[in-house]
């Protein structure tokens, strides 16, 4: 019974804690630059696709003037997170304690 539970609750036990660690890249991402003397990350929309009930938006995120990440969601916002997160990982940042 006890290896069963833990086969069915490992999972979403590691989703759980992966997307805690996830939780906030916009603000993580601000910390980090902020602190480092980088400034604030800049986010702009660099294109739109799709109908109005189904648009895809692409967001790249800027640091000192550099694209430093770039992502895409149905919302502007989903574009930005992906952006952070992928600033995140290239900066080797996304893994440090908060």
């Amino acid at each position: 019974a006890y290896a069963v539970t833990v086969n069915i609750l490992e999972p979403a036990l590691r989703k759980m804690l992966h997307e805690e660690t996830m939780k906030d890249p916009k603000s993580r991402l601000q910390e980090i630059t902020q602190s480092s003397g980088r400034g604030s990350p800049v986010y702009r929309t660099v294109w739109q696709s799709g109908p109005a009930h189904f648009k895809i938006f692409s967001v790249e995120v800027l640091v000192n003037g550099q694209v430093v990440g770039r992502g895409a969601g149905k919302r502007k916002i989903i574009g930005e997170r992906e952006a952070a997160i992928e600033a995140l990982t290239i900066l080797g940042s996304l893994h440090e304690p908060q």
